[in-house]
């Protein structure tokens, strides 16, 4: 597997290049080892967007994009990874939940499923 390759074209929001290229990775049957290679490639190529929106050359639209691509990305690969689970909680009546909703992004692209509580 060509990780510089998924991290450029998760970087450059290729979602059916990517998508093609992991269909056949997974195809392949991979350790799972192999597969959190991949997360970490993706990871790369998410710090990347990160980057490019910091200096103005992809927008929010663009950013949320990368997210979903990250989710899809995910979903290809749980089979072979497998989840644990992290608990959320969230105070009561909290309107705010942008660092929540980020913070939980950052832990599913780590793999790991998130279970939401209200406290």
């Amino acid at each position: 597997m060509n990780f510089k390759l998924i991290t450029q074209l998760v970087s450059e929001l290729e979602e059916d290049e990517v998508i093609n290229l992991l269909n056949h990775f997974v195809q392949s049957n991979p350790s799972k080892e192999d597969a959190i290679k991949v997360i970490g490639a993706c990871q790369k190529g998410m710090a990347i967007v990160g980057r490019h929106f910091e200096n103005r050359e992809y927008l929010v639209g663009d950013v949320i994009y990368a997210g979903e691509l990250q989710q899809m990305i995910l979903d290809l690969l749980e089979p072979i990874i497998g989840y644990s689970i992290v608990r959320l909680g969230t105070i009561s009546g909290e309107t705010k939940n942008i660092g929540e909703r980020l913070f939980r992004k950052i832990i599913e692209s780590s793999g790991y499923m998130v279970s939401t509580e209200t406290c």
